[in-house]
């Protein structure tokens, strides 16, 4: 009788550990990346409310797709969202250099933050966990 005890209490725990919230570290985790997805959407906002002025919306729409096939070459074409957010601190540079070097208008700079955002975020839906 010790052992069917012993064995209800192991088939409870596992049925009560089954049931609990995930763990404070898989939270920040999830937050994290909440909160980096919440950046690229609203990277992808300012580019859809740049529309208004056809010159400088091209001039971002082309500068968007420098960096996605930037992100093509980086990540590739079968990623994760938690691979695609572990690229994100570091693109900085690559993208920087990227602008500059191929320079489509002055100003490149003050575009940087919304183009890299939106990059992020157009090309996060192909994350083979993508979920809106």
């Amino acid at each position: 009788m010790a052992g069917v005890a012993v064995l209800r209490t192991d088939l409870e725990r596992d049925h009560l550990a089954a049931r609990q919230p995930p763990s404070s570290i898989e939270f920040m985790a999830l937050s994290a990346l909440e909160a980096t997805r919440r950046e690229w959407e609203e990277g992808h906002r300012r580019l859809e409310a740049a529309a208004r002025d056809a010159v400088g919306y091209r001039l971002l729409l082309d500068e968007l797709e420098l960096v996605l096939d930037g992100l093509r070459r980086r990540i590739g074409q079968t990623f994760t969202l938690d691979e695609l957010a572990a690229a994100y601190p570091h693109s900085d540079r690559w993208i920087q250099e990227l602008l500059a070097e191929r320079e489509t208008a002055p100003g490149w700079p003050a575009r940087m933050t919304t183009v890299q955002d939106a990059a992020f975020h157009q090309y996060s839906r192909g994350a083979v966990d993508y979920r809106p």
